[in-house]
């Protein structure tokens, strides 16, 4: 059988010195079936000269009239997709040769009919491309039910799932659970991830598929606190959209957890970026 086309989503703004390397790592997949989306939101460096360069058939390089800002930037690039299955890179985080041959194998099993997410463990890398230490699931490998997993999100006051680059979706999910939602941007990711999991189940894969970058210019870096008070916006949406699913003890720990990992966070961006 055919391989299913793949969207690769890359919604880029002053990529300048990441960018090139973003886009090889995309092409060095071993899948080959893909649709490479470029989005840029007006950079004001070189970063669509860098774009212009690659002469591969299956990127499509799109320039915004005007600056749309990060959600609204990813929302069009998923509006752009037609592949079975979507994921979105930043545009200075990398990818590792067999990412989506091994998540796609795990959508296309049948077995797997119910799995609408599939998240692998990733490297967190800095500026330089040097790889800082490794984020993974612990002990957790294969199925898990997504109304479960949201329980172990909010309690965790972090995103376990991953960001980005570390999910593959089904695209038909798009029509249930609708795009991006900007009331808080710093999870924006997980929002998504979260609304994908009432609808369908996780599959995880414990192995660094994918690389995360922390450096000045990334949007996660700038936000600072904003991290926080976003977190408890998301924990107040889900317990208000999700009441069947979240007790009080899961809203407190996420609460707790919260600010715990964001003054973590806010350290180790400082540190290594």
């Amino acid at each position: 059988m055919p391989e299913p086309l793949i969207s690769i989503l890359i919604p880029l703004y002053n990529a300048n010195p990441y960018i090139e390397d973003t886009i090889r790592s995309v092409l060095k997949q071993s899948y080959r079936n893909l649709e490479i989306i470029i989005i840029d939101d007006r950079s004001t460096d070189a970063s669509v000269s860098k774009v212009s360069r690659f002469t591969d058939s299956r990127i499509r390089l799109i320039i915004n009239e005007n600056n749309l800002g990060p959600e609204k930037n990813w929302n069009k690039a998923l509006s752009l997709a037609t592949g079975r299955y979507i994921k979105l890179v930043c545009c200075d985080d990398l990818l590792e040769k067999d990412c989506i041959t091994k998540q796609a194998a795990i959508l296309e099993n049948p077995i797997h009919a119910d799995v609408g997410l599939v998240s692998c463990s990733r490297y967190i890398i800095n500026s330089s491309s040097r790889k800082i230490f490794q984020r993974s699931f612990g002990k957790l490998q294969g199925w898990y039910d997504g109304k479960q997993v949201i329980k172990r999100i909010i309690r965790s006051g972090a995103n376990p799932i991953g960001e980005p680059a570390a999910g593959l979706f089904r695209a038909e999910l798009l029509k249930e659970v609708g795009y991006y939602r900007t009331t808080a941007p710093y999870v924006i990711d997980l929002d998504f991830w979260i609304r994908i999991l009432c609808k369908a189940n996780l599959y995880i894969i414990n192995e660094p598929l994918c690389s995360f970058r922390l450096s000045p210019q990334s949007w996660s870096a700038r936000l600072n606190f904003r991290q926080f008070y976003d977190y408890l916006k998301l924990i107040r949406l889900t317990a208000s959209e999700n009441r069947h699913i979240l007790s009080k003890t899961d809203i407190v720990l996420g609460h707790m957890r919260c600010l715990v990992n964001t003054l973590f966070r806010i350290l180790i961006f400082n540190f290594f970026s």
